[in-house]
């Protein structure tokens, strides 16, 4: 298997174009060293979103002054505030902890469902981190005060080596960025001066993500934190089966059949946060395809067509006479 395992040539009249199908919580930096060298010969780049993405205080905010009290159960709510209080509590001070978490009432569902995914998906190597950085300055508040003994400086000294590696190495890698494929590719490709598109805006974001029931972000929502208190929010076959570049395992994944291990209300998440941004960016990409040397960079599950359905961004371009060709 190539060192991308989700790779295709798109061509049609002579011009050949590049899709990379990508896996938000798979980082493996032979699989971000293969997508560089695509880079290197592309003429544009398009990405799931704009490296200054952001979304804004009105596009996060409950509408009509309904706060998530009005939402979730009193249980449910506690549940919420824990997850989050949990991971902000090792890097914050109990001020910015309660700031973050009094925020909460007054987002929407869908926006807090996100930012639990990427604490469950980058947030252990970042709290590991903050708590290294802790560790070591209480020891060295304790050096200060002369709370240390001299019987005590070969295993201190060591303690103190392994807590500098693990905050230099997070450091290292943090710079490069290898936490998604999508940045990895996308900074590499700013800095070879490659033009960088991303097919998402916050408006059209935003969009979508309401358009899902509030029932369904619920269930999304708590099925996520859930899932994440028992460790299990990734399907690690899924994770392996992306690496082994198994497309049967990972089309299998599409299937609407209820909540997945993540807690997503597949039938209408896949409807809609899936299949409605996978139709927008195939007209975004229509043209530059034509020309050919485009890079794309998407989801492996905005790639792969559903069963029974015409959904894929892989079978849209085939409708469109495109041969498209496995690497």
């Amino acid at each position: 298997m190539a060192e991308l395992p989700f790779l295709w040539e798109v061509k049609k009249n002579g011009a050949i174009s590049h899709l990379i199908g990508t896996a938000h919580p798979v980082a493996d930096i032979n699989i971000i060293e293969a997508a560089k060298r695509l880079v290197d010969k592309a003429r544009v780049l398009y990405v799931e979103t704009p490296e200054d993405f952001k979304l804004q205080e009105h596009h996060i905010s409950l509408l009509n002054g309904q706060t998530i009290e009005d939402i979730l159960t009193r249980g449910e709510l506690k549940m919420v505030n824990s997850f989050f209080r949990e991971h902000y509590q090792v890097y914050l001070t109990p001020e910015e902890v309660q700031s973050r978490v009094d925020a909460i009432k007054k987002q929407k569902l869908w926006y807090l469902e996100s930012v639990a995914m990427n604490i469950v998906a980058y947030g252990s190597e970042e709290i590991k981190y903050w708590e290294a950085k802790k560790q070591a300055a209480e020891i060295l508040v304790s050096i200060l005060t002369q709370q240390f003994y001299e019987e005590e400086t070969q295993k201190t000294i060591q303690k103190l080596t392994e807590l500098k590696n693990i905050i230099k190495g997070y450091e290292a890698k943090d710079d490069k960025n290898p936490a998604t494929l999508d940045n990895a590719i996308r900074r590499y490709a700013n800095s070879k001066g490659v033009s960088i598109i991303g097919l998402d805006t916050p408006d059209e974001f935003v969009k979508i993500y309401d358009s899902v029931s509030s029932k369904t972000q619920r269930q999304t929502l708590l099925g996520v934190i859930n899932a994440a208190r028992k460790k299990n929010v990734f399907d690690q076959n899924e994770i392996q089966a992306y690496r082994d570049g198994n497309i049967k395992y990972m089309v299998s994944t599409l299937n609407p059949r209820g909540l997945n291990p993540r807690g997503r209300a597949d039938k209408e998440y896949f409807a809609k946060a899936c299949h409605g941004r996978t139709e927008l960016w195939h007209l975004k990409t229509q043209e530059d395809i034509k020309q050919g040397e485009t890079l794309i960079a998407i989801g492996i599950h905005h790639i792969l067509t559903p069963p029974k359905t015409q959904h894929g961004y892989l079978a849209k371009l085939q409708r469109d006479g495109y041969q498209i060709r496995r690497l």
